[in-house]
C-alpha cells in the first residue's frame, strides 16, 4: 500500500489502479502512522484534500468523486 523513499509517499487507488507519488515530509508521515489523535488535516496541511483522502482510503480523487460526486461548496 505504502512505499517511503525519499520523502515520498507512493500510494496505489483501489478503484483503478493508479499510483500517486505524494511528496511528505517523513517525521509528519511518521506521527500519522503512529496514530497520536491528531487530524490528518492538521498533520498534513500542506496536502490537498484529495492526497489526504488518497492516504486515508486508498482513493484517488478521480474515483472518489466518481463514487460520491462533486462538493458544490469547494
Amino acid at each position: 500500500m505504502y512505499d517511503t523513499n525519499n520523502n515520498s509517499v507512493n500510494v496505489t487507488c483501489v478503484q483503478c489502479g493508479s499510483v500517486t507519488n505524494i511528496l511528505v515530509d517523513i517525521d509528519d508521515y511518521l506521527e500519522w502512522q503512529s496514530g497520536t489523535g491528531r487530524y490528518i488535516q492538521d498533520i498534513f496541511d500542506y496536502l490537498s484534500a484529495g492526497e489526504r483522502e488518497l492516504l486515508i482510503s486508498q482513493n484517488c480523487d478521480t474515483c472518489w468523486k466518481q463514487m460520491y460526486g462533486i462538493d458544490d461548496e469547494q
